[in-house]
């Protein structure tokens, strides 16, 4: 049976809407989080790798021991899953998309390292250029094959336009609204149409507040 393909246009377009009001959600009692994984780097990434990419933001870096980064892919794993959790809650489903991921990677790199960082999401994401040969191909199955190049540099530019941003925005309900509310396609034509609504005062049981 031959596969419906959606053009890198159109994928790039998906962005969520914030039902009105806002939700107050109750605390989830079980999110998802397979925890075999926790045993596990974060996106298979060597502890090398992610210290070369942290050295190149400063000169000053104290390299992670082996230790040190499965403890912050444990977090990183952790956040992420709570991320999709809220999604699904907020919005009523999760899509395998690189804008979920975008957001529940984001909020995982605050908790693990303090800050989001493109480089830091490229490398998760085993994004180099318009290749790929890492996690981002899985959220682009639907993209027709020929079109993925172009998703893949659409993405690694965003990544590089939102940091900034992300790192400005103190609030961390303001950045879930953000990165979910906002597509790649409006991100990179910095024509942003996220809502303004706050979502109702509530604690991330995670630890992370507003």
């Amino acid at each position: 049976m031959e596969k419906n393909f959606v053009s890198a246009e159109e994928f790039l377009q998906h962005r969520y809407t914030l039902p009105t009001p806002a939700p107050s959600l109750p605390l989830p009692d079980e999110p998802d989080i397979d925890l075999k994984t926790l045993e596990k780097p974060y996106s298979n990434i060597t502890v090398d790798a992610i210290n070369a990419v942290e050295a190149g933001n400063s000169p000053f870096y104290i390299p992670l021991t082996a230790s040190d980064w499965l403890n912050k892919s444990q977090l990183i794993r952790v956040h992420h899953a709570l991320v999709l959790y809220e999604i699904s809650k907020v919005f009523g489903s999760v899509r395998e998309h690189p804008l979920d991921e975008i957001l529940a990677d984001a909020i995982g790199q605050i908790a693990a390292f303090g800050d989001f960082r493109a480089e830091r999401q490229k490398l998760f994401f085993g994004l180099d250029g318009d290749r790929c040969d890492g996690r981002l191909k899985n959220y682009c199955q639907t993209v027709a094959p020929e079109e993925r190049p172009k998703v893949y540099r659409a993405v690694g530019k965003a990544l590089d336009m939102i940091e900034d941003e992300v790192n400005a925005t103190r609030n961390y309900f303001d950045r879930f609204r953000l990165l979910a509310c906002r597509s790649i396609e409006e991100t990179l034509h910095k024509t942003p149409r996220t809502s303004r609504k706050k979502f109702a005062a509530r604690k991330y049981f995670w630890g992370v507040v507003a």
